[in-house]
């Protein structure tokens, strides 16, 4: 679940829970990546993708990290 495991192929540690009856396509991960292949723009699109959510989780963190009391020595 997720395009950053599906790219660098890690196992992904997580579940996920629904509040009401859903249904869930899956593409396998070798599929996906030929698409990637095969489509430039696709691949750039992924790519972008990819950048926004380190940035977005970088952003974040220093968002906590600023909201930890300093521990003066």
């Amino acid at each position: 679940m997720g395009l950053p495991v599906t790219v660098n192929g890690k196992v992904y540690e997580r579940t996920a829970d629904v509040i009401e009856p859903t249904h869930a396509n899956f593409i396998s991960r070798e599929d996906f990546l030929h698409f990637l292949r095969e489509h430039a723009e696709a691949a750039l699109r992924v790519a972008r993708q990819l950048d926004e959510t380190y940035h977005s989780a970088i952003a974040d963190m220093r968002t906590v990290g600023s909201r930890i009391p300093q521990v003066k020595s």
